[in-house]
């Protein structure tokens, strides 16, 4: 990490992490409980999804660097947005499960950023009114 660089982390929803555990609990219960049993090919899939977004929910923060660029950290991805580009930033108080699942985002609420001239991205930092100060700052420097 740059030495001109601040982190913010990812806001996490209690609903979100439910939903992430969810199929593992019933893939548990599936295993203990009943003597229906997974065809061998599914289990591993059904886990490596799971762990894609185990990942995702653990490994997400922001970060401005050297004030000239977002860079967006969300598991194994890695989405960089030059500032200047950003032309709004708005907050969202409620994401459909859809928009949950395509954002960028560990909470059904976040700041949603359009850039360059029709992309956008949502991303819920912990501490959402000082990181859209800090971008509306660098966006007008």
């Amino acid at each position: 990490m740059p030495l001109n660089s601040i982190k913010f982390k990812s806001q996490k929803s209690y609903f979100i992490t439910f939903l992430v555990f969810l199929p593992l609990i019933g893939i548990a219960f599936i295993l203990i409980f009943t003597t229906w049993k997974l065809p061998l090919y599914i289990l591993p899939m059904l886990m490596f999804t799971n762990i894609i977004r185990i990942v995702r929910l653990c490994r997400c923060h922001y970060v401005i660097s050297n004030q000239k660029d977002l860079i967006i950290n969300f598991g194994p991805n890695r989405k960089t947005i030059p500032i200047k580009s950003i032309t709004s930033i708005t907050e969202v108080n409620r994401l459909s499960l859809y928009s949950w699942f395509v954002s960028w985002s560990n909470d059904t609420s976040g700041l949603l950023i359009f850039y360059h001239k029709s992309s956008k991205v949502v991303i819920s930092p912990e501490n959402r009114e000082e990181f859209k100060a800090l971008l509306e700052a660098l966006r007008k420097v």
